[in-house]
């Protein structure tokens, strides 16, 4: 059977209000105990597929779980949510898909169609502060998937105030 793993990582910053003021950014420590600026981790994505025999998006699928089977379809959902006080504009969510599987459907354009690995890539424009949009992502399991492997699936979401952005 094969098992679907998402690394799911959903961090906002605490204290958010739909009226707060811009978000500025954080102190951190460096690896020498000096104060550094750190960007806030406020533009988010977080990433679930569909369960194959209950139809409820989860975090995981795990090896104790129904598996999907190669040849079968699996549908992702790609939840981003903007938990800062300002507009990102625009948003580009980019997923790179394991050579396991195969794109189907969603938004964007997929680098390599018809082919495993490939890049889905597509842009959000306008996301409001405090706002959250969702995507669904249909790929296929390849058919010469071994049955007992483990497929990690990445989405990242990046904007211009926030380059380095997040991934799940």
């Amino acid at each position: 059977h094969i098992a679907l793993n998402l690394f799911s990582v959903l961090l906002i910053a605490s204290g958010f209000s739909l009226l707060a003021p811009k978000v500025l950014a954080q102190s951190c420590t460096n690896q020498y105990g000096a104060s550094v600026a750190c960007q806030p981790v406020d533009l988010t994505i977080n990433k679930q597929v569909k369960h194959p025999t209950s139809g409820l998006f989860v975090e995981n699928i795990t090896s104790s779980d129904t598996p999907y089977s190669p040849g079968s379809e699996v549908l992702y959902r790609l939840i981003v949510r903007n938990g800062s006080g300002e507009t990102h504009n625009p948003v580009t969510v980019t997923d790179q898909l394991p050579a396991e599987l195969t794109f189907i459907a969603g938004p964007g354009t997929y680098s390599t169609p018809g082919k495993p690995g490939g890049t889905l890539t597509f842009t959000m424009n306008t996301l409001i502060a405090g706002q959250s949009r969702t995507q669904e992502v249909l790929v296929r399991v390849e058919p010469k998937t071994p049955t007992k492997c483990n497929i990690v699936n990445t989405g990242r979401a990046t904007s211009p105030a926030r380059p380095n952005g997040d991934s799940d």
